[in-house]
């Protein structure tokens, strides 16, 4: 039960080589000579040293995107706010700016660091700084878990997993494509601090708008086998746990029954957050209720108790997301092997803070300091993210039937239809988009759903008739719905991304879509004027109707 197994990938990116030998900054942007990048580099000191008395006192520092580019380049200083599609747009329609050729300096925040870059490229930019920018606040760490002055925010920029071998493990003996044939960023991104941000702010025109590996049953074993991992190279696309999903994908299609994902257990001592398959949701909530809240200040006993009472919502359970992202390494079970997964954290206020994650993420301040006197002092909330997450794993490796209420998914898809509708309804009837096809699956699938549940519920009243065979046919289904979701073409333009119902936004990689390949397509005909497109947009509405009716298939006893 306590096998560890360590496997190695071969990979030969852009970003990780094979070699100990550096390989020169001329060669990531070769358009630049090492003269010409030295010149730049020198520029951006100059640039960062202005007004050093009035600005901050630390020594400037020079800290490059992961993949060693240099952002300094000839053109005009353009603020972009975050960076998003609307923030460009605003430039472009409201502003009249042409943006060719210049460089864009934007706020972290809001989507994805590396959708910054996409944007900025997509938008005929020159190259990209990035900064984090200081809520209102009066201290700085050490004495508070603000980022100061000097702290910046580093991370990768580029699309997930080994893309010399796309949708296949970086095994020794693997194909690999050239890097030539590999769509990669044009152009350079570079992080800087807001203190360094500050003097370069002060010259761009006003022309822009605000806004442990332990055992933890030593006595049972569980009825299903659960699996303990570790991943590597995390934070240069997820490439650990997207390899090893790439190799053994056939196993997890036939075996896998959830994936539970913490990536950092605290980022403040408030309030449970969980994004989820809506087949998990009930395990979640039940498992919140075994687990003693952290703060025994309040009166709330349990987790469950106090995420109810402070997520701020109205609704009669506690709020969970259902758009998973691409953040963290649930992308690829999720994504691509239809596996149920759930990603949770405790975290701050978000009606006290509007931030997108905590201030010194991704920074040199994320410090055992800062987390033992800001985060999460004594360790009590990391204490019962452990409960919760053993609890969990626990409860769903012993579940003679599995406790997945496919009710859940029905009603989920009926609520995004009705907003597909809501938001593209007018504009559907005119291009004479199929939408009474869509919504005739998903009433399809709430019929199905809810008669097998309704049966289940009658076999569940004498749980000791319920024979091996019959669990294993009613687990089978449970397992294989949420794979009934997978397109193996992949969404438009983006064949990694296989979930019809869920995949990360095409302009913001941190959270989802629902029905990606729709809203996307919908995205480009209206924010970019592509006419063209309608023809995806209404093969797009047919591959849904398509996969709702085939999930509701999976639930119909069809003798087979």
């Amino acid at each position: 039960m306590t096998v560890i197994k360590h496997k190695s990938y071969f990979l030969f990116s852009k970003d990780l080589y094979p070699t100990s030998e550096a390989k020169p900054l001329s060669e990531w942007c070769p358009e630049m000579t090492s003269e010409i990048l030295q010149e730049k580099i020198d520029a951006i000191q100059t640039n960062l040293t202005i007004d050093r008395k009035n600005t901050t006192k630390h020594k400037r520092t020079l800290i490059s995107a992961p993949d060693d580019r240099i952002s300094a380049r000839n053109g005009d200083l353009v603020y972009a706010n975050y960076g998003r599609i609307k923030d460009f747009l605003y430039l472009i329609n409201n502003k009249s700016m042409d943006l060719k050729g210049k460089t864009i300096i934007a706020r972290y925040g809001k989507i994805y660091r590396g959708d910054k870059v996409k944007n900025a490229q997509r938008f005929n930019a020159s190259g990209i700084i990035m900064y984090t920018d200081p809520s209102d606040f009066n201290s700085t760490y050490p004495d508070s878990w603000w980022i100061p002055p000097s702290g910046l925010q580093r991370g990768p920029v580029g699309p997930d997993g080994d893309q010399l071998t796309p949708l296949y493990p970086a095994t020794d003996y693997a194909y690999r494509v050239e890097q030539s044939d590999i769509e990669n960023f044009r152009i350079p991104a570079q992080p800087i601090s807001y203190g360094d941000a500050l003097p370069i702010l002060r010259y761009v025109p006003l022309n822009f708008y605000s806004y442990s590996q332990n055992r933890i049953w030593q006595c049972t074993r569980p009825d299903r086998t659960i699996v303990f991992c570790a991943w590597g190279a995390e934070e240069h696309g997820l490439i650990g746990s997207n390899e090893w999903v790439e190799e053994y994908m056939k196993v997890l299609y036939e075996r896998a029954v959830a994936y539970l994902n913490v990536d950092y257990a605290v980022d403040y001592n408030y309030v449970l957050t969980a994004g989820t398959s809506p087949l998990l949701q009930d395990s979640l909530y039940e498992a919140t209720k075994m687990v003693p809240n952290p703060d025994t200040s309040s009166r709330d006993k349990t987790v469950y108790d106090a995420w109810k009472t402070r997520d701020g919502s109205d609704d009669v359970e506690p709020s969970v997301y259902y758009s998973l992202g691409s953040g963290s390494d649930m992308a690829t079970f999720y994504q691509r092997a239809g596996v149920p997964c759930i990603d949770m954290w405790f975290t701050y206020d978000s009606k006290k803070w509007d931030i997108l994650s905590y201030p010194v993420y991704h920074s040199a301040y994320e410090t055992v300091y800062l987390y033992e006197k800001f985060v999460d002092p004594n360790y009590a909330y990391t204490k019962s993210m452990a409960e919760l997450w053993g609890i969990l794993a626990w409860n769903i490796a012993n579940e003679k039937v599995l406790k997945f209420d496919v009710r859940r998914y029905a009603s989920a898809i009926s609520t995004f239809i009705t907003s597909l509708k809501k938001d593209f309804g007018v504009k559907w009837s005119k291009e004479n988009v199929n939408i009474a096809a869509l919504e005739s699956a998903a009433q399809n699938l709430t019929s199905e759903a809810n008669r097998f549940h309704q049966k289940l519920q009658q076999k569940l009243q004498h749980p000791h008739k319920i024979s091996v065979l019959e669990s294993r046919q009613i687990n089978d289904k449970l397992i294989q719905f949420e794979r009934a979701f997978i397109d193996c073409e992949g969404l438009p333009g983006r064949p990694m991304y296989k979930h019809v119902m869920f995949a990360p936004s095409m302009y913001d990689s941190y959270s989802d879509n629902s029905f990606p390949g729709i809203v996307d397509t919908m995205n480009e005909i209206e924010n970019r004027n592509a006419t063209e497109k309608w023809g995806i947009l209404k093969q797009q509405v047919s591959v849904a109707t398509f996969t709702i009716q085939s999930a509701a298939n999976t639930l119909t006893e069809v003798g087979l």
